[in-house]
């Protein structure tokens, strides 16, 4: 997809589970009370040690260890309990003890993405995340590419605040918690049924009588990327894009389509996704090739936490309309 997009490409953070701690650690694991006599057998250990050599007694240095170690492991115990955690492109799911919370990427402060090589030869990465819920850590058993968030955070933190644009020639966009779908839905219509010819550069038939435009798609998804690289306002405009380009079948704008099902805005990614499930009545047995794949364009499980549950019901209505 031309560079027209405002946001890093999030391709790569398709669905990344990270656990609570490093792999191959069973130390939390462990009950309170095994914990404590663990760690007053290691302290009196070296304390016991230290003490012989510095003054011949062990028995006070054996008292004093296994006191200190039992009191680290009540320390530990007084921690924020470790949460296993996902990225995906629209934010960090994290596993709360009984139940799900999802945060924005505009709620998440920093990213630090760093790797270490383990005892096995292979490498593991460690992410920590500081976030509007508080800070935690992550573990990958193998190296994990993020490819460009982890040094674009801002960028993506912005495109996940910005508002869906739900025209053109203002800027009335739809602000986080307002319902979106229906409001650029009617616009997208409106755009093609008034302004094709103009804007699109569409043949009259292909939007009067509601058919494909794959004679002149090609034409008219050019006019959509220029449309999004030279939009100014408040809102984003891509998911309007899509949601054209999906009312359209605009097959030819498949591509960026499938780059827009992995926007930081899970609204845009949500009306990209719905846009390509429309080609499944065009493209027939072709749906499923290589070129026009559309596997991918439920509402996966991920992007039900970011979106309305409504909202992505009236997706589905228009998609499968």
């Amino acid at each position: 997809m031309p560079s027209l997009d405002p946001w890093p490409d999030l391709r790569h953070v398709r669905y990344v589970v990270l656990s609570a701690r490093p792999p191959g650690n069973t130390t939390a694991d462990l009950p309170l009370g095994a914990r404590l006599l663990r760690n007053g057998i290691v302290g009196a250990s070296i304390a016991g040690s230290i003490a012989v050599q510095a003054t011949g007694h062990a028995l006070a240095g054996l008292l004093l260890g296994g006191a200190l170690g039992a009191v680290t492991g009540l320390l530990l115990r007084g921690r924020t309990p470790a949460k296993g955690f996902a990225l995906v492109p629209w934010g960090v799911l994290v596993d709360d003890s009984d139940h799900l919370v999802a945060i924005r990427w505009s709620g998440v402060r920093a990213l630090d993405v760093r790797y270490r090589a383990s005892r096995e030869g292979t490498v593991q990465t460690r992410v920590e995340v500081d976030s509007i819920r508080g800070a935690f850590v992550g573990w990958a058993s193998d190296a994990v590419d993020f490819g460009a968030l982890a040094g674009n955070l801002h960028d993506v933190a912005a495109a996940s605040a910005r508002p869906i644009a739900v025209d053109f020639d203002s800027d009335t966009a739809a602000q986080d918690g307002e319902p979106f779908v229906e409001r650029v839905l009617d616009s997208a219509r409106r755009v093609v049924h008034l302004e094709g010819d103009t804007r699109l550069g569409l043949p009259a038939r292909s939007y009067r009588e509601a058919r494909s435009v794959s004679v002149d798609g090609s034409q008219t998804a050019r006019a959509l990327r220029a449309l999004g690289g030279g939009a100014n306002g408040v809102g984003d405009p891509w998911g309007l894009i899509a949601a054209i380009a999906g009312e359209l079948r605009l097959t030819e704008f498949s591509p960026e389509l499938a780059r827009l099902a992995n926007a930081p805005h899970p609204g845009v990614a949500a009306l990209a996704r719905a846009a390509m499930g429309r080609f499944r009545a065009v493209l027939g047995d072709r749906a499923e090739d290589d070129t026009f794949d559309t596997r991918d364009t439920d509402d996966g499980e991920a992007l039900s936490w970011f979106v309305q549950p409504d909202e992505l019901e009236r997706l589905r209505a228009w998609r499968d309309a």
